[in-house]
């Protein structure tokens, strides 16, 4: 068996960092910790901050913070340098230039105090002050969100601070000379929903838009409860759900245009539909536009508030529109594009052409092939490409899933993964990929339960996909089995189609004989499987001829595991709008990981 790696920190580093930082200490009564006088998180004097001697793990019992030394360095701003490598005089080295290396941190006192210095300066830059009466801002609305101006290398920027609880959190600029890129914002800063201090417990409707001069211009024409994103709809935040759903009704004012409407819609569906309401300037593209180009006035504005319209019921079209639909798909059709989400296997992407909107995945393979690892590794690659997914497996916890997770993206062996490696990779990765799961598995979960859950999960994230490990723990009833397993997987159905995302649907076969490959008959009751799934997928391994092996040993399942073949074949059949077949991945089970033929390792 391969030695396990030593852990790469070493007593004498964490001395190290606790000398650099000039932090009083000395050791416990046991000789495992070191206890530090003040707290550097909640300023407490009494000694109740505790740094492990040798790995540099941390706690604080008075106010309870705890974590790793990556964590303990990076909540302080020192992991510009890394010291826990390299021999005592190179460590030393490295300390002496973190003595003298400012490191940048987010400063709210220092950050409001700059905003007002911008905001002062910008009455006193013709450039800056005549750009925005140019488009129509007043100086009350000017001074009223402390807008202000910054000459910087050369070029000079408009400063729009954004303010929670009375203090600058963060300060946006955009460029007034032709700079590139036209937009920047301060590094680490928080991001936050724009004038969102309007936004109290007395308060019942909101108008949202999308960009911080829009809701400037809806403040100057009397609308005080409008708030924006301060990014594109993708940028959604988590928390700004959670304020939103205090609020009775919503405006949504996005732009006019056709991205704009599209995003208008899909924001919709993650406030609540129940309560937004839609609103289209005609002829313009945004409220600045409308106001002060067109015109219009404060009172054509709560027209409009009026003869607001909630989104349309999804999946009830007209004929005519579907008939839109169809010529707009038929003229820019290109059958060889694979669209929708994709696989990391190019050969994969070519049969399935995309997982689409409103697609029932169903993934299927006998035990121990390893679905739950194959569609893992899908869904990692789909939030690798900042396109959250929820992961919703009844055989595995979290834990154990982040531990799979771990071994896919570092390539590491299961006995090889250190506690070091999974911080490193919980900042440096997955912080980038937004996977989430079910923190427990919990038995005896009806299928409306986990359905809530998917709708809830897909407004407070924005999920774009979604897996569900497997079928049969929502069905029990075996006296009207057929009946059960219909059910369930038309509620999946109605739900993709619903959320307009797509949705893979784990299922078991039949006990079946493994030296061949399944089909789609050998599905348990696969009747109504068949009529609702979009895509079929199966996977297939052959048995490895082995001598001597006893015949007791047949049945069990590392036995089994380890007697299949590495080469899988990835069958898509029953697929409603491509042709299907079949291509050979090469799985590595090590490292819970399938390849492409051409990358198997030699």
């Amino acid at each position: 068996m391969a030695k396990k790696k030593q852990s790469k920190f070493r007593p004498e580093e964490v001395v190290t960092y606790l000398e650099q930082k000039g932090w009083h200490y000395r050791e416990d009564d046991k000789g495992l910790n070191f206890k530090i006088t003040h707290c550097v998180f909640c300023g407490n004097d009494k000694g109740n901050f505790e740094v492990h001697k040798e790995r540099g793990y941390y706690k604080t019992w008075c106010c309870g913070e705890a974590g790793s030394f990556y964590e303990l360095r990076k909540s302080q701003g020192d992991l510009d340098v890394d010291i826990t490598v390299g021999t005592p005089e190179s460590r030393e080295g490295r300390k002496r230039v973190m003595e003298n290396k400012t490191v940048k941190k987010v400063d709210v006192d220092h950050l409001t105090e700059s905003a007002d210095h911008f905001h002062n300066k910008i009455f006193f830059r013709a450039e800056a002050l005549q750009y925005m009466k140019s488009r129509g801002f007043s100086e009350d609305a000017i001074r009223h969100f402390k807008i202000g101006c910054q000459k910087k290398n050369g070029g000079l920027w408009l400063t729009i601070p954004h303010i929670q609880d009375g203090k600058v959190v963060n300060i946006k600029y955009r460029g007034l000379s032709g700079q590139e890129p036209k937009w920047r914002q301060e590094e680490g800063s928080k991001k936050i929903l724009f004038n969102q201090d309007s936004i109290t417990e007395e308060t019942k409707e909101i108008i949202l838009t999308e960009g911080e001069l829009k809701t400037v211009a809806l403040h100057q024409m009397g609308f005080t409860n409008s708030v924006s994103l301060t990014g594109g709809v993708q940028t959604f935040k988590p928390e700004w759900y959670d304020q939103l759903d205090k609020v009775e009704k919503v405006y949504l004012v996005m732009d006019s245009d056709g991205p704009g409407q599209k995003g208008a819609e899909e924001l919709a569906m993650r406030i609540g539909p129940e309560k937004c309401w839609n609103i289209v300037l005609e002829d313009a593209k945004d409220p600045d536009e409308w106001f002060f180009d067109r015109k219009h006035t404060a009172d054509e504005f709560r027209q409009l508030l009026k003869r607001a319209k909630r989104f349309d019921i999804k999946n009830i079209v007209s004929l005519s529109d579907a008939a839109k639909s169809l010529y707009d798909e038929m003229m820019t059709s290109d059958l060889d594009k694979v669209e929708g989400l994709n696989t990391p296997w190019e050969p994969v992407n070519k049969l399935i052409k995309g997982f689409m909107p409103g697609d029932l995945i169903i993934l299927s393979a006998p035990p121990k092939i390893g679905k739950t690892t194959w569609a893992f590794q899908v869904s990692a690659h789909i939030a690798m490409q900042n396109k959250p997914v929820l992961f919703f497996c009844m055989e595995m916890d979290s834990k154990k899933l982040t531990k799979k997770a771990i071994q896919l993206v570092s390539n590491t062996r299961d006995e090889f993964i250190e506690p070091e490696d999974i911080t490193r990779l919980r900042y440096e990765t997955f912080r980038k990929c937004p996977i989430y799961m079910p923190s427990h598995v919990r038995r005896g979960v009806e299928v409306e339960d986990v359905l809530e859950s998917i709708k809830l999960a897909y407004r407070r994230y924005g999920i774009k996909f979604v897996v569900f490990d497997n079928l049969h723990f929502l069905v029990r009833s075996v006296e009207k089995l057929r009946e059960s397993i219909g059910y369930v997987s038309q509620q999946f159905k109605l739900m993709a189609e619903e959320l307009r995302i797509p949705i893979m649907l784990i299922v078991h076969p039949r006990k079946l004989n493994k030296a061949r490959a399944m089909t789609a008959d050998d599905f348990k009751e696969s009747g109504s499987i068949h009529a609702d799934a979009d895509q079929i997928i199966m996977l297939h391994r052959k048995k490895k001829i082995v001598e001597n092996i006893n015949a007791e040993d047949e049945d069990d399942d590392e036995t089994d595991r380890a007697l299949l073949e590495p080469e899988t074949d990835v069958i898509v059949d029953s697929s409603r709008f491509t042709a299907g077949g079949k291509v050979t991945l090469y799985f590595q089970g090590e490292i819970s990981q399938y390849v492409t033929m051409d990358k198997k390792p030699v």
